[in-house]
C-alpha cells in the first residue's frame, strides 16, 4: 500500500475527483425554470453532470431510488 497523497490547489477538483469521493450513488436535485416559463426538477450527479428532469420533485425523487441513487439535500 502506497502513502502517496496527491493534493491539488483549492477548488480544483476535477469531474473524476468528485466521482472518486465514495459518492457515486448520490444525486441532487435543483429546480429550473425552462424557456417557457415551467418550473422542472433536474436531477444532477455529484459533479454536477445533469442525470434527467421531472415535472414534481417527488417524481425526481422517485425516479432516482428507482436508479438506486440516493438524493440529498443542499442548503
Amino acid at each position: 500500500m502506497s502513502d502517496q497523497t496527491v493534493t491539488r490547489p483549492t477548488g480544483q477538483l476535477s469531474q473524476q475527483d468528485f466521482r472518486a469521493l465514495g459518492t457515486p450513488n448520490l444525486v441532487y436535485i435543483r429546480p429550473v425554470i425552462d424557456d417557457d416559463g415551467n418550473r422542472q426538477f433536474y436531477v444532477h450527479a455529484a459533479d454536477g453532470e445533469a442525470l434527467g428532469a421531472a415535472a414534481s420533485y417527488a417524481q425526481a425523487v422517485a425516479e432516482a431510488r428507482v436508479h438506486e441513487l440516493e438524493p440529498v439535500s443542499l442548503h
